[in-house]
């Protein structure tokens, strides 16, 4: 049966922080990481937007960068997300807490996937956790697929539940027109699943030049946190041709965007009924490119929305319950 989300949110929702495992907790710590054996490539590339990096997002997600541009720090919300590619390893740091989360990425140098595992207390319940992320693409490098399955086990190995989550991305060209939620919990409390989907709309849009996600798609997928903060640098792929001006299904919302002379955006505008305010987020560049910016997309209009969850997804890599 069909059920939304809110509902769902009783049962699991994913977490608002990486407060899990600790380094010390975990059997992979120390200096003698073995080589990634060719699964990760370090791409450049794939965080080139015309010759120019992005560094930040509304001013609360910052980027930086290899010598050589690829990608190195996410910083944002007091966790830190640093890549080494050598390894094949992600370093987050929440507060002085790490947790090592291992990544493989395509011969192009777009992620297809996140693992990681550890021992987590939560009030009086301690458990064991798996979990790991899926990621596939198709020739035009699109994301066409994502997934991440958690199974949680008590000290002597006796599975307490598993829990899972699917994003299916359905692409006509290069614009995105929807994608596809579904998830599902089988544990000692009973079963519970989630199915919905959100399309994506184009009139009066523009050329998005160099195929960037941006906030109000990013955001509506409701993907890890730890895939959203990374999916505006490039490593999850090329984004659409045209900067989508609504979101309809689950999430609603309108957007419209100033463009810089690079064709990038400098502040994209998101309208949601809930309220009457305009939520502005800001981009910010390796270099000024604010010259001769214009408004493109269409009329912020009101519309029917629910939006239940908080402005920002800096969180989000394993599953929990509420």
């Amino acid at each position: 049966s069909r059920r939304l989300p809110h509902d769902i949110m009783k049962k699991f929702v994913l977490m608002t922080a990486f407060t899990v495992a600790l380094c010390a907790a975990m059997s992979s710590c120390g200096d003698d990481e073995p080589e990634n054996d060719g699964n990760v490539i370090a791409s450049a590339e794939v965080s080139d937007f015309g010759g120019v990096r992005l560094m930040s997002v509304d001013g609360g997600i910052d980027y930086s960068y290899n010598s050589d541009g690829t990608l190195h720090q996410v910083k944002g919300f007091g966790l830190n997300m640093t890549f080494d590619y050598k390894k094949g390893l992600m370093i987050a740091d929440e507060e002085g807490e790490n947790l090592e989360v291992r990544f493989t990425t395509s011969s192009k140098g777009y992620i297809t996937g996140f693992s990681s595992s550890g021992t987590v207390k939560e009030g009086y319940v301690t458990y064991n956790y798996n979990v790991s992320h899926k990621f596939e693409y198709d020739s035009s490098d699109h994301i066409t697929y994502a997934s991440v399955n958690q199974v949680n086990t008590d000290a002597d190995s006796h599975k307490l539940e598993e829990i899972s989550m699917s994003w299916k991305f359905s692409w006509n060209g290069d614009l995105l027109s929807k994608v596809e939620i579904t998830g599902q919990s089988n544990g000692i409390e009973g079963d519970d699943q989630m199915n919905y989907t959100n399309h994506y709309s184009y009139d009066e849009s523009v050329e998005n030049r160099f195929m960037q996600y941006t906030y109000g798609v990013v955001e509506s997928t409701d993907l890890p946190g730890i895939v959203q903060t990374v999916m505006y640098a490039g490593l999850f792929g090329k984004g659409m041709s045209k900067y989508p001006t609504r979101v309809y299904g689950f999430h609603e919302r309108n957007i419209d965007y100033m463009i810089n002379s690079r064709g990038l955006v400098e502040t994209e505008n998101i309208k949601y009924e809930f309220d009457d305010f305009t939520y502005p987020i800001d981009y910010t560049y390796s270099s000024s490119t604010k010259t001769n910016p214009r408004n493109a997309g269409s009329a912020l209009r009101r519309m029917k929305a629910q939006r239940g969850d908080s402005r920002y997804h800096v969180n989000l890599f394993r599953i929990t319950k509420i």
